[in-house]
């Protein structure tokens, strides 16, 4: 590591500074929009003041934000630019431009931070949305997190009070100035289970200094215990990062994704508890239509050393090939005749778009070596198919995705818990809880399928979505069916409405057998003032076991209801009661037969902080994040999860 932050002082003593570098408190960054042109920090703020969001396909509360932020970003063109940085991860990116499109969102600058360089570079967190606004200096000015009813007033407010920040330069908010700035953020969870008189407590402190062209960081990582029991107070992460015109050089720990993650997506999601995280040196950069990103690294649960490169050309305005190479060797690595046997895949992919749609094509081929009983090495070879395509005419957008993939895990638990890839997962991500509670898990070794989706958004504020998904193993074997639709309306007098249904029929790797969800949803929230709204939301859940006699053990039913007053732009209340009628020998061994009420409290402090306590009792279930998820069992007791920012 000090060897590799030496040849970076090197390097940064011959390598130009990068525009506005010695200008601008907030370092640099570079990201697709969703017609695939790049757009850089730096080039924005050269300008005037920029407004950054963070939002989802999955996140409600920023679903409700963009029209505002659409609305603001009409009325200040010109002045004030605004960059709605989407953060879908593979398995939802594809339907992001048509989402955008039909709903008419003309004025924002929506970007691409599918594999989160800029979410990490900027400490964003995991709690969506999250708004950044940077006057002319590109101090920040403003931050908040969250969204409620009326949030747009003090952001207007905010924006509305920009030239008051004008000059001088000097240090911003977080403790920047031309010189250098200092960025720190604190993520904790701390639970108490009163059966068991458990607790857990982690945090994470995440600290970078940015000057110029360099970039350096820490992250310390405290587990007194986490979740799986273990303790360790340790730097879980550290690096060292140059950024010049062209290029940029980090050594220590980094992240990445190449394509839409078939060969490699390394990430963090503390939700989770993933993090595939490498740890060795990674370039990358780009001059005209090329592009180029390599490395070598090391997972952190695996003694082995991981290569990959990765390359595309824009070779048209709107048309752009790639290709990338993964190949890793362990110590104990097999030798046939004088040579040692590695392990590598290979991908090419296809992306173009227009005005009335895009597509992206991308297959990939893996060569792995199994040792045979007789102790000879046998070469496998496995391979993974991605397609995406999007249709968009007026108020209506359509979107189709097609996957087939055979023996194409890479690296399994590279962290413990993931793999080093994370290939497309063609289930939807909902934006209910009983909805999530039973998610498709994908296997990449043995899995294909297709899903479709059609959005409309037609007048007075009417808008529709309709999905459906197939899943099944390469021998046929039906293993996942799923059919969604929904229909909003944005405003009816002071009200905002949106009723949905889900039938899906999904092999329970939990229960070990396959069963049959029929899902009804229903949302209305009551704007009491600009500033004041309630929100009350049903879920009625009946599951079936196909299998079993109607009437018998396999059929129940569930209900989640959830009642919530926000007062923006700091307090949300929610009180939450989730039911069932199981029969004993269907609830698991340590589950109660409920019901199982719940209460949360979540404060937003000026600055961007945001606290959240939850105390009560809840049901075992799934926790997803992009098609991996993690089996949350039951609880009772008290959380506090926060995240501090200085």
């Amino acid at each position: 590591m000090a060897r590799t932050a030496l040849i970076l002082l090197l390097l940064a003593a011959l390598a130009p500074v990068p525009a506005g570098a010695g200008g601008y408190a907030v370092p640099d960054w570079t990201l697709d929009d969703i017609a695939g042109d790049p757009v850089g920090l730096h080039e924005q703020l050269d300008r005037g003041p920029v407004l950054i969001s963070f939002w989802a396909l999955w996140c409600a509360p920023c679903l409700k934000e963009l029209p505002h932020l659409d609305a603001l970003a009409a009325e200040t063109a010109g002045e004030l630019t605004v960059l709605a940085i989407n953060i879908d991860s593979p398995r939802s990116v594809h339907k992001v431009p048509s989402y955008v499109s039909t709903k008419g969102y003309d004025h924002l600058t929506v970007l691409l931070d599918t594999a989160g360089d800029v979410q990490r570079k900027l400490q964003v967190g995991g709690t969506m949305p999250f708004l950044m606004l940077l006057d002319a200096h590109g101090r920040e000015v403003y931050r908040h997190v969250g969204y409620r009813e009326g949030d747009e007033i003090a952001l207007r407010e905010a924006v509305a009070g920009l030239g008051e920040s004008a000059a001088p330069l000097a240090a911003g908010p977080a403790g920047g100035s031309i010189g250098g700035s200092v960025h720190v953020t604190e993520q904790f969870e701390y639970s108490y289970h009163t059966g068991t008189e458990r607790e857990i407590f982690e945090n994470w402190l995440d600290a970078d200094f940015n000057t110029g062209a360099f970039r350096f960081g820490v992250l310390l990582d405290a587990q007194q215990p986490a979740e799986e029991g273990s303790r360790r107070n340790d730097v879980r992460h550290r690096f060292a990062e140059l950024r010049a015109d062209d290029y940029e050089i980090r050594a220590g720990h980094f992240y990445g994704m190449f394509g839409r993650g078939l060969l490699f997506a390394a990430y963090e999601n503390r939700t989770i508890r993933v993090d595939t995280a490498l740890d060795g040196l990674l370039v990358r950069g780009g001059r005209g239509p090329w592009r180029a990103a390599a490395f070598s690294g090391s997972p952190a649960d695996l003694d082995l050393d991981v290569r990959g490169l990765d390359g595309a050309v824009r070779v048209h305005d709107r048309l752009t090939l790639g290709v990338t190479g993964l190949t890793w060797q362990a110590p104990d690595t097999p030798v046939r005749d004088g040579a040692m046997l590695r392990d590598y895949a290979l991908s090419g992919r296809i992306e173009t778009t227009h005005g009335a749609g895009d597509l992206y094509l991308e297959y990939g081929g893996r060569r792995r070596w199994e040792q045979a009983t007789d102790g000879a090495y046998l070469e496998k070879w496995g391979h993974a198919l991605y397609a995406g395509a999007t249709v968009l005419a007026g108020s209506f957008g359509l979107s189709a995705e097609v996957m087939d993939y055979c023996d194409f895990t890479i690296l399994p638990e590279a962290d413990g818990r993931a793999p080093l890839n994370n290939p497309p997962s063609l289930t939807r991500e909902h934006l209910y809880t009983l909805l999530n509670r039973h998610p498709y898990l994908r296997d990449a070794d043995d899995e294909r399928g297709l899903q479709g989706e059609i959005t409309w958004a037609g007048p007075r504020g009417w808008s529709a979505v309709g999905n459906a998904a197939l899943v099944e193993l390469q021998d046929g074997r039906q293993s996942f069916r799923e059919y969604y639709a929904h229909v909003e309306q944005s405003r009816i007098g002071d009200f905002r409405i949106r009723a949905g249904a889900d039938w899906r029929e999904v092999h329970d790797e939990h229960l070990f057998r396959d069963m049959e969800y029929v899902t009804v949803v229903g949302e209305v929230t009551w704007h009491a003032d600009a500033r004041r709204s309630w929100t009350l939301k049903l879920e009625q859940q009946h599951a079936e076991d196909p299998g079993t006699a109607f009437g018998g053990l396999g059929e129940y039913d569930q209900q989640f209801t959830t009642l919530e007053y926000a007062t923006a732009p700091s307090w949300t209340f929610a009180a939450i009661l989730e039911t069932n009628n199981k029969y004993a020998a269907q609830r698991d061994a340590l589950e109660e037969a409920g019901p199982f009420p719940a209460a949360q409290v979540s404060y937003v402090t000026d600055d961007g902080a945001m606290l959240v306590l939850w105390a009560g009792k809840r049901l075992g279930g799934y926790l997803c994040a992009g098609g991996v998820c993690k089996y949350e069992p039951a609880f009772e007791g008290v959380e506090l999860s926060g995240t501090l920012r200085y």
